[in-house]
């Protein structure tokens, strides 16, 4: 009965549940519709993972650095991912650069939790020592 509409976004919409022409997931119920992820800023995230693995490999010796390694892997790939959401607008990118942030953040906060308890354990250790005196 009516003109079908132009698609008002530059990107295909995809539904994932497989349930095409859900109104769900219609271009004017996309929630991400309008968002679009800056390709410089997936630059910078993508050069802080190269340095995180760097750091990771350089501190390895003493076995933290080993978390960083990974954790600047995913930051580098959550950045590469945000870039191509950038360039396609496909809503997959999108979804795997948050999933890869997450398993940073996962990494780093680990990471930071054992940090902390082996300074605090070292700590207790050399307070012991001074204690006893040598």
């Amino acid at each position: 009965m009516y003109p079908e509409s132009p698609q008002t976004t530059a990107y295909p919409v995809t539904n994932p549940y497989g349930t095409e022409g859900s109104p769900a997931m219609s271009v004017e119920n996309d929630p991400m519709r309008g968002i679009r992820v800056p390709t410089i800023g997936s630059g910078w995230v993508k050069l802080f993972g190269a340095l995180m693995i760097i750091g990771g490999v350089i501190f390895a010796v003493v076995l933290i650095g080993i978390p960083y390694i990974f954790a600047g892997i995913h930051l580098f790939r959550a950045g590469e991912f945000a870039e191509q959401y950038g360039r396609t607008g496909d809503l997959r990118h999108a979804g795997m650069s948050v999933s890869e942030f997450v398993r940073y953040f996962r990494l780093v906060g680990i990471a930071g939790l054992v940090t902390l308890f082996l300074v605090l354990f070292l700590a207790l250790i050399v307070s012991i020592i001074m204690l006893i005196g040598y």
